[in-house]
């Protein structure tokens, strides 16, 4: 059978029925197939192969390196699609990236999940028509000296000092953690 996955991300199989492919892997789709089909059928033989993959129209807007319109693969995630446009230039926020659906949906990405400790459960698939915008970048703080990840780091409201520090995935084994320095430079008020 020459079979097209659906919008929806479903294949239909006569006599079985739509099948969820959505978010399968090719590597892991033969089997997921093989376990639909062998609830109706026995002594099958079943081999999988792809054919032309749908591309989608995706807007990347905003404090992007490179904002304008992608064409990826219908298997493509915001993180894709940030990454064809360059990711956040250095004004752009990493924790508050939107994803809006021509359904009126908008979803907020926090790449830090990602970053840090590598959890992809925002990396949402997309869909044709989407626009992903991506804002100016929050308040930030520099954590440096003795810590193991010593960096820039985006914040968001309600941060504090040991939030931080975990970011920055906590003191180095050779840091003096009886005394911390917090320096704090504040708009018309200086350091």
């Amino acid at each position: 059978l020459n079979l097209t996955v659906d919008q929806a991300g479903n294949l239909f199989i006569p006599k079985v029925g739509n099948v969820s492919v959505a978010g399968v892997r090719f590597s892991r789709l033969e089997g997921s197939l093989r376990n639909a089909v062998a609830r109706v059928y026995r002594n099958f033989e079943l081999a999988v192969s792809s054919g032309d993959l749908k591309t989608l129209s995706i807007t990347v807007v905003g404090q992007a390196r490179q904002p304008g319109v992608y064409a990826l693969s219908s298997q493509g995630t915001v993180i894709n699609a940030l990454m064809a446009a360059g990711g956040p230039d250095s004004f752009g926020s990493m924790r508050q990236i939107k994803l809006k659906r021509r359904s009126g949906e908008t979803q907020i990405i926090d790449l830090y999940g990602l970053l840090l400790t590598g959890d992809k459960v925002e990396d949402y698939r997309l869909q044709a028509g989407d626009v992903i915008h991506v804002p100016k970048a929050g308040p930030r703080v520099a954590v440096t000296g003795g810590v193991t990840r010593p960096a820039i780091y985006e914040l968001v409201k309600g941060v504090y000092l040991n939030e931080a520090l975990s970011m920055a995935s906590g003191f180095s084994n050779d840091a003096d953690t009886r005394r911390l320095t917090l320096d704090r430079t504040e708009l018309n008020l200086g350091r």
